[in-house]
């Protein structure tokens, strides 16, 4: 496609995208995530769980001494210890001191020789989950420093009284055994972590990243030849955002793949003009030649005839070379003169032969007062493409009388807020339904056998470039269309009609 082109284009280069580095792509940063998402949430459970962990072991030291104090007041021995079995006792249960309060009075039952100062007090079972979070925090923080009062109900003695045991303790063995317990989350929680960043990485690379990656893929390869068909990504069964999104990809690629084929198309079709284009401005080039010597023929019928000719083949040089420069039919900017409409419309009818046409029945309704602000050469190919189209389809749906019925072509003009409406109007079989949203676009529409589907589009830009409108009016027998241009009047003498026609030839000639 690129060799059709003219030699001045240059096309960008196709992107180069290389492979990810180790670690760089989508299925390591979702492992990555996966792990580090779990050990957050791992945290976030560690940090109530270490203050249950505190409580849970204070609970069990205190438990621990009661069941020793209940033993002791059954065997009736709780008052008869001696220092050294007291010692024994703390050192058995870890604790500093022992009391039990009954009745509003604390009995010390046992203590240690060198007992710490108090710095916090926990209370089985009444502590909130705020405070226990806090103290289990200083507890790993500054354990070996704090002593911790711990107390709680107590079954009922054999005396029938219910009493409150309270202990005094280091905290140094609970930091020991948090930190033990800390190291064990720890452990858990990255076997935790592995394991389900493995089972979620392995589904979501099934799922998603797997996917991904194969439209990925598919796009960098269908983006070094969009030409080739096989690039085009297959369809997906699925019906997740995935799943649309590569059909939608399909869709998109194999519309590519079409406009493609058109550009090409266009492309081989400006090489062909510019060809056609540069041989046909010698032979016209030549006849230009032979008819400038049939001006020199006193022949009134020549002399008629002869500046037409002349002028048409102008026309058709101009336009040979605007092709070759420019590569394509790129349209100049309109060179706006006054233009006596009625007389284009004449010399449109005379160059079409519809003033001697035996099977069509030419009307030039517009009126010879009225003149519009265009460029004449390029009004006259925008009325010239209308009724040529209009005398091809009114050939190719019969070629000529149905009994007493004649086919027509009309064109007239009205003025209105200083624009002109002009339009061209016949009783041809009209424009199909389905090719009526296909007008006005190049090689799409077809007048008859032989059309290109040229014409109406030439047409509409010529028209465009006017700041004007060309429009289809359904509701006409037939086919009819109508031109708008901004810029029309109505001269008020025969002089000024008389000047602008002269004027308008020889700007032709």
């Amino acid at each position: 496609m690129a060799d059709n082109l003219p030699s001045d284009v240059q096309l960008p280069d196709t992107p180069s995208h290389p492979a990810p580095r180790l670690g760089s792509g989508m299925s390591t940063k979702l492992l990555l995530l996966t792990i580090l998402f779990v050990m957050l949430s791992e945290v976030m459970i560690y940090v109530p769980s270490l203050a249950n962990f505190r409580n849970t072991w204070l609970a069990e030291r205190l438990e621990r001494t009661t069941i020793a104090l209940l033993v002791a007041e059954k065997a009736g021995k709780i008052d008869m210890l001696s220092e050294e079995a007291t010692k024994d006792i703390l050192k058995q249960l870890g604790v500093q001191t022992i009391a039990v309060r009954r009745d509003g009075l604390r009995q010390l039952i046992a203590m240690s020789d060198m007992p710490g100062m108090v710095t916090s007090e926990f209370r089985v079972n009444e502590m909130v989950p705020g405070d226990a979070i806090l103290e289990a925090l200083k507890t790993l923080l500054n354990g070996s420093e704090r002593t911790t009062r711990v107390v709680a109900g107590t079954p009922e003695f054999s005396n029938g009284e219910v009493a409150e045991v309270e202990i005094v303790l280091n905290e140094g063995a609970l930091h020991d055994a948090m930190i033990v317990h800390s190291f064990n989350i720890l452990k858990l929680s990255l076997m935790i972590s592995v394991i389900t960043a493995a089972l979620v990485f392995l589904a979501l690379r099934a799922l998603f990243v797997r996917p991904i990656r194969r439209v990925t893929q598919n796009m960098l390869r269908f983006a070094q030849d969009p030409e080739d068909a096989s690039r085009v990504i297959a369809t997906s069964e699925r019906s997740d955002e995935i799943g649309v999104a590569q059909n939608q990809l399909s869709h998109m690629q194999s519309e590519l793949q079409l406009m493609l084929a058109e550009k090409r198309t266009l492309a081989d079709l400006g090489l062909a003009v510019s060809k056609i284009s540069h041989d046909l401005r010698n032979i016209l080039a030549t006849a230009v030649l032979f008819s400038d010597r049939l001006q020199t023929i006193d022949d009134p019928a020549v002399q008629r005839f002869a500046p037409k000719l002349v002028r048409a083949l102008d026309r058709a040089i101009d336009y040979c070379q605007s092709t070759l420069a420019y590569g394509r039919a790129r349209e100049a900017e309109p060179s706006i003169r006054v233009v006596q409409l009625h007389t284009l419309v004449e010399e449109v009818a005379e160059v079409l032969g519809l003033d001697e046409h035996d099977s069509i029945q030419f009307q030039n309704k517009v009126s010879e007062t009225i003149v519009v602000d265009a460029d004449p050469d390029q009004l006259f190919r925008i009325i010239l493409n209308l009724c040529r189209n209009s005398v091809q389809a009114m050939k190719d749906s019969g070629g000529g009388t149905t009994g007493s019925i004649v086919n027509s072509l009309s064109i007239s003009a009205s003025l209105a807020d200083n624009s002109c409406s002009i339009t061209v109007s016949d009783t041809g079989p009209g424009i199909a339904d389905s090719q009526k949203g296909l007008l006005f676009k190049a090689f799409q529409s077809r007048s008859g056998m032989g059309g290109t589907g040229l014409g109406l589009a030439i047409a509409s830009e010529l028209v465009q470039a006017h700041e004007g409108t060309l429009q289809l009016d359904d509701s006409a027998q037939g086919a009819s269309f109508t031109i708008c241009l901004p810029r029309a009047r109505i001269v008020g003498n025969a002089e000024q009609k008389l000047h602008l026609i002269q004027d308008k030839g020889e700007s032709r000639a």
